[in-house]
């Protein structure tokens, strides 16, 4: 007579599960995936009307489906366990000061540069341009926890001005104040 273990054939024992399942989580909600980040946002999405930036909605409403695609909240998650890493010097001892990311950062980065997101408020012609990219940042941020460390936005204009008054002035006191 064959003895018929009860672990191998039943299906609920560990034995009949893949590798390291222990047991059937039943108390966790679906990935939140595939929906229109910016249009869940009612606050965002009130405040982008209220300032005029009404012209960049459809991009915005494409964005914010992208940004919840699996492959990306999967890459969002890389970039979250891999903070970036400073390396102050080379392997010959040279001081280099280097950041150095995880490859899901740079993509990332990537998508949004491909979207052009990196320039909306300084796109001349562009209404409400700051409005314009705050809104896919902030969605960005939101959606996936995960945010570039550097901001250039509010520096640009103190740059511009301190061109501006490097051009038109070149005295010693002024270039002392710079």
């Amino acid at each position: 007579m064959p003895s018929s273990s009860p672990a191998l054939s039943d299906p609920a024992s560990p034995a009949g599960r893949p590798f390291g399942q222990t047991h059937e989580v039943t108390n966790q909600v679906e990935p939140l995936v595939g929906y229109d980040a910016f249009a869940f946002d009612h606050a965002l999405a009130a405040a982008f009307w209220r300032e005029g930036a009404q012209w960049h909605a459809e991009a915005l409403s494409r964005d914010g489906m992208a940004l919840t695609q699996p492959d990306v909240v999967a890459l969002a998650d890389l970039a979250n366990q891999h903070e970036p890493e400073l390396a102050t010097h080379n392997p010959r001892g040279e001081r280099i000061d280097a950041l150095e990311f995880h490859p899901a950062w740079h993509e990332l980065l990537r998508r949004l540069r491909h979207e052009g997101l990196h320039a909306l408020p300084f796109e001349p012609s562009a209404r409400a341009g700051a409005m314009a990219r705050a809104a896919p940042a902030t969605t960005f941020t939101d959606s996936l926890e995960t945010m570039c460390r550097s901001n250039c936005c509010g520096l640009m204009p103190c740059l511009r001005q301190m061109r501006c008054t490097a051009e038109t002035d070149t005295s010693p006191s002024s270039a002392a104040s710079l």
